[in-house]
Order: C-alpha cells, then sequence, then structure tokens
C-alpha cells in the first residue's frame, strides 16, 4: 500500500473496529489499513462504511464493511462472524463508537434519554467485547483498545450520562486488563481532550444544546459556544484542539508491539488540558486565539510589509505558433477548460515562438548571447518582461534592482543585456548557469531570482518583505537551465517500464528516464514498484477524473513579482492580491520516494497556513495539485476531509494542469497567478479534462468547460511531492485588507 507509514507495526493483523463511518474511527481505519491490518468496518451506516472499504481497497489496503448496531447483541454477533469469514480470526479489536448527545442536566432528563448513551458508549463496548474475547483467550493473544474521553477522568455539567458513560469505559477498561493478562490479551484506552471534529465545531448540533443547559442552570445567559470553546482551548498547554489524526496514532502505537509493556492504562491525547489548571476556564494570561482549527499564531491586520502581488508575467504553451504571455490569455485558457497540450496526437505541453516573442520584448540583446541561450533562458526572460509590464515597472529604464540576500548592498549599472556575463557558465558547458540575475539598481532595491518557485520559495519572499529585507522581488518559474535543441526531436523507444515504451524527448523539462529524476524530484528505481503514474504522450491527463491514469509534461515559465505594501502604494501600483500565509510540512516517511496518501500532512500545512488569520468557513476554494495520478487526488480527498469533514462536499476544488501540461518549474507561480484572477472575477476555473469526477474526490473538482461563479476573497493552494513534503499557501485577494 503506498503510503507515508511503516507497514510492519500491525502486519498480518486483523481488527475489528467500532464507529468506523466518520470522524477518528474513518481516519483510524485509513490509518490501520495503511500499517498492513486486515480492517473490520463496523457502524451503522452501511452507504458510508462501503464507500470507506472502497477507499481502501483502491489504495492497496483490506477492509470489509459489516455493519451492524451496537444496541442490539445478535447484531453485534453477527457482524462479528461476517468479519472473521471475511477476515479470520480477529486479534486486534478497538471500541471507537460513541453518542454524545443529550446535553442537559439530569433533572431535565428522563432514564430512556439517560441510559441511550450507555447503550452505545457502555453497553455496546460490552457487547461487542464479548463477542470477540474468547477467541482471543483461545489463541491466548490479543490487544484491545477503548477510545474513551478526558470527560471519563473528570466530570462536566450537561453532561452525566455521557461521563458516567466514559468513567465506566476506564474501570471496564482496568478491569478487562486484570481478567485478560493471563491469556496474553493486553487492554488499553484512549482518552481524547476536545477534539477537531463536529462535536466541537457543530455548534449547533451539540454547542447550542450545551449552552442552552447551562444558560438555564448557571448563566450567564450571554455564554456562546463559541466562548466557551475558546476558553477550553486556551487552558490547554499546546493552546489548541487535538487533531483526529493525533489520536489515531495513539491508537496505533497502542495496538502495536510497541507499548507491549502497557495494559490497564488510559492515555490522555488532549493538548495538555487535563494537567492545567482550570481546565475549561480562561486564565489570564492566556493567549486569545480568534480561531480554533489551527495554533494560535500573531493577530493578522494590513500591514506596510504585507507580500502583494503586483505582477504577472507568463510563457506558456499556447493554440498556435505563439507563447500564452499575459493574464488576459491565461485566464482565456482556463476559464474554458481549454488544453494547449495535444499537437497531432502527442501530448506535450509545447512552447512555439519563444525566440519570437523574446525578439519583440528585448530586440537589444545582441545576437552572440542568443546564441547560447537555451529555451528555458527564453521562457524565463519572456516571463519576467511581460510581469514587469503587468507591474508597470520598466526593467530597462532602472524599475528593478537587486538588493543582495546577505548584506543587502546595492549594485548599480548592470543592464539586463549583462545576463551572460553574469550568469557564467560552467567550463565545457555551453549554456549560462547562473541562478541570480541583476538587471539595472534603483531606488528602493528589488531582487530577480531564476528558480523553481513552489509554494515555500513564494513565502520565503513572503518573509522577506515581512521583516523588511525587500521592498521588491521577482520570482522566475523556469526549468533549470539544460542543454537541448529547439525543436522536439522524433521519439524513440528507449526502455520498457510498466505503462509501456519509456520515451525520451529533448526540451526543457525532460521526461523520467528509468531509474532517473522525475519533476518535483521523485526518483524511480529498478528495487521498487513506482508509485506514481508514468507520464504518458499518447492521452491526455484527466485530473480528478474517472479516466485519470497518467500525466502530460509540459514547458514554460511564470514570473510574480511581489510587493511590499508600502512600496506598492508609493508607486502606485495596482494589486492582484495578496500572500497572506505559508506553511511546509514533512510526514517523516521511512521512504524518500514515499507518499502519504492519508493527506495528513497536506491538512496540517493548511492548517498552519490559515494560522490565526482566517477560518476555513471564509475558504470556499482550494487551487489544487491534481496532474491525472490517482494518488495526488486520494491526497488531496482526505486533506479536504480531514479540514472540512462534512461539508468537504460543499468546497471547491479545480486544478489548471491540463490546461500546459504538468511542470515543476511554474507550478507554484501559475496556481498563485490562477486563484488571484479566480477572486478578481468572482468566478472559479473549472478543472480542465475533467468529465466524469472520480467517486474518490471528497469534494467539487469543478468539471466541464465553464467557471462556476463564487465571490470570495480567500483561497488555499495545494502542492506537495514524494518524499512527505506538502506546502498550503493561504491567499487574499484584491488588496487583501
Amino acid at each position: 500500500m503506498t503510503s507515508g507509514f511503516a507497514p510492519t507495526l500491525l502486519e498480518g493483523r486483523t481488527t475489528f473496529l467500532t464507529g468506523a463511518s466518520s470522524g477518528i474511527g474513518a481516519v483510524l481505519a485509513t490509518m490501520l489499513a495503511a500499517h498492513g491490518s486486515r480492517v473490520a468496518l463496523m457502524a451503522r451506516s452501511e452507504k458510508e462504511l462501503r464507500l470507506l472499504a472502497e477507499r481502501i481497497e483502491a489504495d492497496g489496503g483490506r477492509a470489509v464493511a459489516v455493519p451492524g448496531d451496537l444496541t442490539d447483541a445478535d447484531s453485534v454477533r453477527a457482524a462479528v462472524r461476517e468479519a472473521e469469514e471475511r477476515l479470520g480470526p480477529i486479534d486486534r479489536l478497538v471500541h471507537c463508537a460513541g453518542e454524545a448527545r443529550n446535553q442537559a442536566f439530569l433533572c431535565d432528563q428522563d432514564e430512556d434519554q439517560w441510559m441511550a448513551t450507555l447503550d452505545i458508549n457502555l453497553l455496546g463496548a460490552f457487547r461487542v467485547a464479548r463477542a470477540i474475547v474468547p477467541g482471543m483467550m483461545e489463541r491466548r493473544e490479543g490487544n484491545i483498545v477503548m477510545v474513551s474521553s478526558i470527560a471519563g477522568k473528570r466530570g462536566l455539567p450537561a453532561n452525566t450520562s455521557y461521563c458516567a458513560s466514559k468513567f465506566g469505559l476506564n474501570g471496564m477498561t482496568q478491569a478487562l486488563a486484570s481478567e485478560l493478562g493471563a491469556f496474553g490479551v493486553r487492554v488499553n484506552a484512549v482518552c481524547p481532550g476536545l477534539t477537531d471534529s463536529p462535536a466541537a465545531t457543530d455548534g449547533e448540533r451539540y454547542g447550542d444544546p450545551f449552552m442552552a443547559a447551562i444558560a438555564k442552570h448557571h448563566g450567564p445567559p450571554d455564554l456562546t459556544w463559541e466562548r466557551y470553546l475558546k476558553r477550553a482551548v486556551n487552558s490547554t498547554i499546546l493552546r489548541r484542539l487535538v487533531r483526529p489524526e493525533e489520536i489515531a496514532a495513539q491508537v496505533l502505537f497502542l495496538l502495536s508491539d510497541l507499548s507491549g509493556g502497557m495494559t490497564g492504562q488510559a492515555v490522555n491525547v488532549d493538548a495538555g488540558g487535563s494537567v492545567s489548571e482550570e481546565y475549561g476556564q480562561e486564565r489570564d494570561a492566556a493567549p486569545k486565539p480568534e480561531r480554533l482549527l489551527a495554533p494560535a499564531a500573531r493577530p493578522w491586520a494590513p500591514g506596510p510589509r504585507d507580500a502583494l502581488v503586483t505582477g504577472m508575467g507568463f510563457c506558456l504553451p499556447g493554440a498556435g505558433d505563439e507563447p500564452v504571455r499575459t493574464a488576459g490569455q491565461v485566464w482565456a485558457t482556463a476559464a474554458t477548460g481549454t488544453s494547449h497540450v495535444e499537437r497531432d496526437g502527442f501530448h506535450h505541453g509545447t512552447v512555439r515562438g519563444a525566440r519570437e516573442a523574446f525578439g519583440e520584448l528585448l530586440p537589444d540583446i545582441p545576437s552572440r548571447y542568443l546564441r547560447s541561450y537555451a529555451d528555458v533562458h527564453l521562457y524565463g526572460l519572456v516571463s519576467l518582461v511581460e510581469a514587469c509590464r503587468d507591474a508597470g515597472l520598466d526593467h530597462a529604464a532602472g524599475g528593478v534592482a537587486r538588493r543582495g540576500r546577505a548584506d543587502r548592498a546595492r549594485r548599480g549599472g548592470q543592464q539586463l543585456r549583462q545576463l551572460p556575463r553574469v550568469a557564467r557558465r560552467r567550463s565545457g558547458d555551453d549554456q549560462p548557469q547562473g541562478r541570480q540575475v541583476p538587471v539595472r539598481t534603483a531606488p528602493g532595491g528589488g531582487y530577480v531570482e531564476r528558480c523553481r518557485p513552489g509554494p515555500g520559495r513564494v513565502a520565503r519572499l513572503h518573509r522577506c518583505q515581512l521583516h523588511g529585507e525587500l521592498r521588491l522581488r521577482l520570482l522566475l518559474g523556469a526549468p533549470r537551465d539544460r542543454p537541448h535543441d529547439d525543436r522536439l526531436r522524433a521519439e524513440r523507444p528507449r526502455r520498457r517500464h510498466r505503462g509501456g515504451p519509456l520515451r525520451h524527448r529533448t526540451g526543457a523539462a525532460r521526461p523520467p528516464v528509468a531509474g532517473g529524476r522525475r519533476a518535483g524530484g521523485r526518483r524511480r528505481t529498478a528495487q521498487r514498484r513506482p508509485m506514481l503514474t508514468a507520464p504518458r504522450h499518447d492521452r491526455p491527463m484527466r485530473p480528478y477524473d474517472t479516466a485519470g491514469d497518467c500525466m502530460n509534461y509540459g514547458d514554460g515559465s511564470v514570473t510574480l513579482i511581489l510587493e511590499s505594501r508600502a512600496h506598492a502604494a508609493a508607486r502606485g501600483a495596482r494589486s492582484h492580491g495578496a500572500v497572506l500565509g505559508q506553511a511546509t510540512t514533512r510526514s517523516g516517511l521511512n521512504s524518500a520516494v514515499a507518499i502519504d496518501t492519508g493527506g495528513t500532512g497536506l491538512a496540517e500545512a493548511a492548517r498552519r497556513a490559515l494560522g490565526d488569520h482566517t477560518s476555513l468557513g471564509r475558504v470556499p476554494y482550494v487551487n489544487g495539485g491534481g496532474e491525472g495520478d490517482a494518488l495526488f487526488t486520494r491526497i488531496e480527498s482526505n486533506a479536504v476531509r480531514s479540514l472540512w469533514g462534512e461539508k468537504s462536499g460543499q468546497v471547491l476544488v479545480s486544478s489548471q494542469e491540463a490546461c500546459f501540461g504538468h511542470s515543476g518549474a511554474p507550478l507554484g507561480n501559475l496556481g498563485t497567478a490562477l486563484t488571484l484572477m479566480m477572486m478578481r472575477e468572482g468566478e472559479v476555473c473549472p478543472t480542465a479534462n475533467c468529465t466524469d469526477p472520480s467517486p474518490v474526490c471528497s469534494f467539487d473538482p469543478v468539471p466541464g468547460t465553464k467557471t462556476r461563479a463564487l465571490e470570495f476573497d480567500r483561497a488555499l493552494s495545494f502542492n506537495y511531492q514524494v518524499g512527505g513534503v506538502n506546502s498550503a499557501l493561504l491567499l487574499g485577494g484584491g488588496d487583501a485588507r
């Protein structure tokens, strides 16, 4: 199974999981399967169980849906019987089902309401354990984990039935551990605190009844669920909610042999809330985050160092013999879902007419320099000049300048035509190898960098401007310099791989060679099955589509100009939008070529990018990184589901990679530029080449060839690569205030 987890923790085990259809249970099911366990999924919702089982199976795991009702002993026995018939003897049990309803004072509840909670939380655990434990005793091996609650150690008002059930579950854990230890069976419990799940964030369903009960008997009448929740969050040591993935990881640890010396324990996973002095009470010195879905950060307000995008320039594949160079041309392509990748049955985004465009834009460059320019240099310089035009900067008259990174000393007198001298070639190589290019000095200091501008690079510029190191910076997205011909050579088979003949072409961005490097640093080895779909030239890439099974490469460059708000205002520059936040996470995978299909790292990057600035409720759109590979569809689907939960189906996620072909060089810049255009136009571009959305999608991928009307001023942009590197950008439209 392609995942970021070591598959040996539960290899060969069979786990019976209750409460598997949603929330912590669904996250746990995916994690257990990723670690090699066969998983029997039990809950009342048969449809959701089967969808989850299908996702796990599609990911390479083994899972079966065994619908059942924990309040009915016969139903429980039937589910256990079916699971053992289909998966074999059960040696792991996780009771994750639970109800947190009936938030009312004892005097306001009748017996049936009170007992309904115990029937699932406590008696349900008894019924499923009674059905499975005899087999464990007979085989003299097994492991049981009860998902309890911090409410099983500390009473909460308006939750007498819930607390009673969880206190009872903790007691049952200790008693059962003492009974089964002699048979080689361990029993433990996990006690989550306030969790980033619907139980905490859905005020209408859970919070309002709870606050109504508090107001009725305790007051104050104006205390809201949001304020109460903020107090509880502020009282934790980590100042945040616990995430479902963190609870699932603790369960995984207790189920594995890593916890072989533990039994009869109830482990807290509550962000340190249980050891704080006043759990649930706001302390005077505690910070007061305005949002609950991310770690606390500085309160945001518009400032002079905000990173505004004031210029966009492009040199991308076009429909004819001219490249796409302006924002208007890019919008016309993306808004209609048009693809410029295919030409005469060959699917590769080739930029035509770059040399002619270069001659038009930079006629003063001596011809002797042009002879040493590869196409990638032309792409980068064309997009650079177009971005300067868009930003109202005259590169030839001193509108852009360089400021060094270390000492920020200004350097002057260097014209654009000096590029070949500044970016010196390596010995014996005809291609200039420099990455930083001085253009011409002007008051205020600027910087030009040719690079592969992923979100991390965009964020570094963002931070430079926030800290006053730079006032203006240009970010060029062009592939690394490589010797190549000006035309695409005829393809010829080189080696065989799983997708058919592996072919090699010349150009700015090359397809992979067996054992060689792919775009984004991905590497294939002969010893390891390829984790990613091979690039193809005989059919189109179809992101988020049921028929998506490949990707097509493309050439080109995208340049963004980022300026501080103060610098842009001083020269009267127009703003396309702003880069408001960025975060990169690494999933700690055990292999440099592994992929975390669970999306946990990507979801964490999004939460960090949001910080204390923006709530998820204000983000209705994500510019995704889907490029035709079903694995990336799964990553984003799991990440979106983790972030938005039950509302994930309302989130729009689209990708425009099929418009120009996949290229790791301009990818971060292109996604940023298009997202800012969408916010300006009040329309979301469709996912190019997506007509029949994959059932894996937990979001709306905006299929078809028409835009979707949407007024929004905040959006996320996702990017990731193998090795567990995930990045998210938070973007703001217009003046981003």
